[in-house]
This record gives structure tokens, sequence and C-alpha cells, in this order.
């Protein structure tokens, strides 16, 4: 039977499939895009992060790295300068107009976004590939943060990027060399990257790709673990506004007020900070449903995080273990670090859906094949 006759059959070739699953998908982009430029904040947001990202981004084109705001114009020494990079690129095109400028981190967003769900249409079904595009789509923290100029929009789409190019069972030579590129140029967008280069290079190793694994780890050894150093070891560690000042001092801090072992007090921080992020941060920012008045939220939620989640962490594994790498490699920096934050999790938000929904859809398909879609559309209702 020739193509044309099956198509007129009602069985659609592979390509019309394909096309009419990307067209899904770039219909919810086009969404993401519309509502985050909407509730975007035209201009200097209300923290100091936006302000600086911009003056260091006068200071590169200006050719240094320092912070031109203060007296004495010191070097910089708590953000990367790979997103200030970005910006003053935008800038020579542009100038100045945060308005205009935060086309890039909408752009960024909405890529990375594009990248991801190609990235589950590889391993999944069509089901599971939508529901975790709209969820996460939709999802107010990702939409948030791609209408601010912060780096966190830059950090997720190269981190998606290398990810991208190992999703594939046997990556090209090209692919490779991208995946590095990429995972090294997002620990640059923000310090938290260096999970994506954790993740890539445990990736490199469980694959027994044992020149990749040693040439990547000297090349970002040179390019970010200089910046790395400086980052811990230059001056003016300020507590609040270094990253080396937190984690050496603020835990300490905490020993010597509570009588502790430093080494007890990390692991009790580690607990917490675990605690908090799956028991509260998870949870709030996946819009689960919550009460004041009662536990049995906090116990529904702990049985979908036993019950749906791990086992779509297994599934995941399975399936694109790379994405499941830069999660778990997340989470311990996350866990790891003096502080917890919810909008930390934003570059790791659609892998947890993912693995909410795969879990979801692993389950349903027990009940049958109808429920290899009910179970990420009963999802989508508690969510």
């Amino acid at each position: 039977m020739s193509v044309a006759t099956r198509e007129t059959a009602g069985q659609p070739t592979e390509a019309s499939s394909t096309r009419w699953l990307w067209g899904a998908a770039i219909a919810i982009l086009a969404i993401h895009a519309t509502l985050a430029w909407v509730s975007r904040i035209p201009g200097i947001g209300y923290s100091n992060d936006d302000s600086i990202y911009l003056f260091l981004a006068r200071s590169l084109r200006e050719g240094s790295y320092r912070d031109i705001h203060l007296p004495g114009a010191p070097l910089h020494v708590q953000y990367p300068p790979g997103w200030p990079a970005l910006l003053a690129l935008g800038t020579l095109v542009v100038g100045e107009r945060p308005e205009i400028l935060l086309v890039i981190p909408l752009a960024l967003a909405v890529a990375g976004l594009a990248l991801f769900f190609d990235i589950i249409r590889r391993s999944f079904s069509p089901g599971v590939a939508l529901v975790t595009l709209a969820l996460a789509a939709l999802n107010p923290l990702v939409l948030g943060r791609g209408g601010r100029l912060m780096s966190e929009a830059s950090m997720f789409f190269f981190a998606v990027l290398a990810l991208w190019a190992l999703a594939v069972p046997q990556p090209s030579r090209r692919r490779l060399v991208l995946a590095c590129v990429a995972a090294i140029a997002s620990a640059f967008m923000r310090s938290a990257g260096i999970a994506v280069i954790g993740a890539v290079l445990v990736h490199f190793l469980m694959g027994r790709r044992w020149r990749w694994a040693f040439g990547f780890a000297l090349v970002a050894a040179i390019t970010f673990g200089p910046w790395l150093a400086w980052s811990f070891l230059g001056p003016r560690q300020v507590i609040g506004r270094s990253y080396a000042g937190d984690l050496a001092a603020v835990d300490s801090i905490r020993a010597v007020n509570h009588r502790w072992n430093p080494s007890r007090a990390r692991l009790l921080g580690m607990a917490y900070r675990t605690e908090r992020y799956l028991l509260g941060h998870v949870p709030a920012v996946m819009s689960f449903p919550v009460s004041n008045r009662t536990r049995l939220d906090n116990v529904a939620w702990l049985l979908l995080l036993l019950g749906v989640g791990v086992p779509g962490l297994v599934m995941l594994w399975r399936r694109q273990r790379v994405v499941a790498l830069y999660l778990l490699a997340t989470f311990g920096v996350l866990v790891a670090w003096t502080w917890s934050s919810r909008r930390f999790l934003y570059p790791v938000m659609p892998m947890i859906i993912l693995g909410f929904v795969a879990g979801a859809a692993m389950i349903g398909r027990r009940f049958g094949r109808a429920g290899a879609w009910l179970g990420p559309l009963l999802l989508c209702l508690i969510l």
C-alpha cells in the first residue's frame, strides 16, 4: 500500500504526525511567550541584580569587569561574566534600554523550552511530551523568569542545549563538542551551571567515553576554573553578596550560635534544605493545592512524590540518563548551597515536571492504553 493510500485510510505517516506534534508545541510556546511578555517587569526590577548586570555589561564594553557603580570600581567577584557579555552585545545594538533587552531572556527561555520538548518527544509518547511542555510553559515560575533581566533564562538555555546535544543514542562528534561548549557556557551564565558540567562529565564516564571525559574536564578546568577560583579567593567576601562568603561563613555562624560541631551544622543544614525543597518549594512552584488547616495535603503530596515522582525519575534515568543526571546534580548543588529559594528551581523545573508526568503515564498505562493519557491529564487537574 502506498503512502498516499495509508494517509487516506486514516493512517498518517510519521512525518505528518511529527508536523502535528510540533504544530501543537509551537502553539504552546507562542502562548508562553505572550504571557511572559505581558507579565514582564518593563525595565529594572525591584532587586538589585538587574541593574548590576547592566553595569557589568557596560564595564565589559569598556574592557574590564569591575563594579563601576561602587566607589573605586573594584574587580567584580560574584557573578560570572557570561550573562553580562550577552547583555553587552545586546546594548551594542539597541543601547541600554531594559524594556527592549528583555527580548533576550524571553527568546532564550522559549528556545530552551523548544529544545527540551525535542528531547522529550524522542524518548516519550506524544501525550507525555505535550502535557509536560504545557505544564512547564504555563508554570508561573517559568513564566516569570523569561520576563526579567536576570541570568536564569540564559543558564537554562545553555543547560538544555547541552542535554539536547547528548539526547540521541549515538551523538556525533559535532554534538559532543556542542554539549561540552554549552555546558561550560551555562556555568558562565550562572555559577550553579557547574551542575551541568558535572552531569555531562558523569555522563561521559558512565558511557566509557574516557578521552572525552578527560578532555572536557581539562577544558572546563582551564576555562571556568579560574573564574571559580577567583570568586572564592578574591577580596570582598561579604555574606549575602558572595558565594564563597556564604558557603564558608553562614553554617559556621550557625555552629557557633548553637554550639555545634561545624560538620554537624553543615549536615543539618543540608538535611533541612532537602526537606525544604522536596516538601516545600517543589509543591509550591508546581501549584499543588495546600491548606493551612490540615496536614492531609502534606500526606497527599508525599504520596504523589513517592508514588509518581520517584517512578518517573527512574523512567527518566532509563530513557534520558543525562537529563536525570542534570536534575540530580542541580539538587545536589542546591542542597549544598547555604540559602534555599524557589527561584533556584527554575533551570530544572521542566525536568521536575517531566518526572511527574512520565510517572503518571507509567502508572496509568497499567490500567490500559487509555491510562497512558488519563494519568498525565489527572495530574494536570491536580496541579
